[in-house]
């Protein structure tokens, strides 16, 4: 260990360090918008409500900080069992401290969980994961699109006109699914909100399903992550079966913009209809509202299926996603892509 490295600390974040790692991220990285926004970096890791303690650990140096990585702490079910999981994020040092003291400080955050996931992953962490034993399954993340208007109603040209073409079939395949729907001869009801409600939410019972890997949402959870973030403004749309919450659909509402992003899907059920049936209530709000398109990315077979009834274009995403266990036989049940349901709110990004 050199003399430099000698004289570094590395530890859990403590209050005096939090005005030390705003002058790190200001004085390094002033051009990266998401490290020196300090109130999302409060939210992000101090309001957590999987969070007793901060995770997020530092490298101090004298009177500094060089060097932080964050962990995003959440609940991931495999075949309907719980287990505690962490998203490491924001893994940034100084120049100086890349080496010894930068796996050092990742080792701190790979101790927190016995179950890590990461996504939006770039290229240099992605050799890291892969040295610290992730496996990866990025070529089954899928980008979707839809516009939710065509280019022109009277076309002048092809393009035009297959614009229209598309828009019509949309439109169409969205009367099918309404119609199934009511043809299966259970009641469906829906409402939407930009407060979340309880009785908005699946129970918990119900989102842990034989065969699904994914995060479990309660309504803390989702009210931290979708409804207290300072960086997204959302709406939620609720689809009841029979009085009870069945399928509950969060989109990030851009106004500025026109756009519309689907952050996440929490189900109930696996049925590809009901899923569509209930996507489709935002998608005929901001209809409504002249927005211009609506996408997202998941990692979901059934979500896939969904999106397909409702006509949503889809595309290989350069999403990454990626994940690890100290468990081996666990690491081998999570190294199936046909089982998991990562929703793009599940990232951190805002």
């Amino acid at each position: 260990m050199t003399t430099t490295e000698q004289a570094f600390e590395i530890g859990r974040i403590e209050p005096a360090d939090e005005p030390l790692l705003v002058q790190f991220y200001r004085a390094h990285f002033p051009h990266k918008a998401k490290l020196n926004n300090h109130p999302l970096w409060q939210w992000e890791f101090k309001a957590n409500p999987f969070a007793a303690e901060v995770p997020f650990f530092v490298i101090r140096g004298e009177q500094t900080v060089r060097g932080g990585v964050g962990g995003v702490l959440s609940r991931l079910q495999v075949d309907g069992e719980c287990l505690d999981a962490c998203h490491p994020v924001d893994f940034f040092v100084e120049d100086d401290c890349k080496g010894f003291a930068a796996l050092r400080l990742f080792r701190k955050i790979m101790e927190l969980r016995p179950v890590h996931y990461a996504s939006y992953v770039s290229d240099d962490a992605e050799k890291l994961f892969k040295a610290a034993g992730f496996l990866q399954l990025n070529e089954h993340v899928r980008k979707y699109f839809y516009a939710l208007r065509p280019d022109r109603w009277l076309p002048l040209n092809k393009q035009q006109a297959r614009s229209l073409a598309v828009y019509a079939a949309r439109r169409w395949f969205a009367v099918r699914c309404q119609l199934q729907l009511r043809r299966s001869g259970q009641h469906f009801e829906y409402r939407t909100d930009t407060t979340l409600q309880p009785d908005m939410v699946p129970a918990l019972e119900t989102q842990c399903r034989p065969g699904r890997i994914g995060l479990v949402k309660d309504l803390a959870f989702l009210r931290w992550r979708y409804q207290q973030s300072p960086a997204v403004q959302c709406r939620f749309f609720c689809q009841t079966k029979n009085g009870v919450p069945n399928c509950l659909v969060v989109v990030h509402d851009q106004p500025a913009d026109k756009v519309a992003t689907i952050l996440d899907v929490v189900r109930a059920t696996d049925d590809p209809l009901e899923i569509a049936g209930a996507v489709q209530q935002a998608v005929a709000h901001f209809r409504r509202q002249g927005y211009r398109t609506m996408g997202t990315t998941v990692l979901s077979a059934v979500l896939d299926k969904a999106f397909g009834l409702l006509g949503f274009s889809a595309e290989s995403s350069n999403h990454r996603f990626m994940f690890y266990s100290r468990n081996k036989e666990l690491k081998d049940r999570l190294n199936d892509p046909a089982r998991w349901d990562f929703n793009l709110g599940d990232t951190d990004v805002h």
